[in-house]
């Protein structure tokens, strides 16, 4: 990975991950990144990541986890919590991103 990425171990969450990124994109110039993420996660984390960069264009590539199968999601409790559960933090950070603006506290 040395020749071609770089790994952060500062976050606990993907509101640290789109801080800790944001501060990443800020050092290196980048004004386009790949966001790689859990298909259901993807939403929360362009939102976030979005809010943190704002001028950033963030090119989604989700994937799908092993052992989670979301076809027919309504019927597997597994995959019912975890949906009902990004859920809630997608809404969570759309109210904190769209109605508080930015939720990081850094400085630029």
């Amino acid at each position: 990975f040395d020749c071609c990425a770089d790994l952060g171990f500062v976050a606990a969450n993907t509101r640290g991950n789109a801080a800790e990124t944001a501060e990443w994109v800020r050092t290196h110039g980048y004004r386009s990144i790949i966001v790689v993420t859990a298909n259901y996660h993807m939403r929360r984390s362009l939102n976030e990541f979005g809010a943190d960069m704002p001028g950033v264009r963030l090119e989604p590539y989700p994937v799908t986890p092993e052992g989670i199968d979301l076809t027919g999601w309504w019927h597997n409790p597994h995959a019912l919590r975890l949906l009902n559960s990004e859920y809630a933090k997608y809404l969570a950070s759309f109210v904190l991103t769209h109605f508080h603006g930015n939720t990081t506290a850094h400085s630029s």
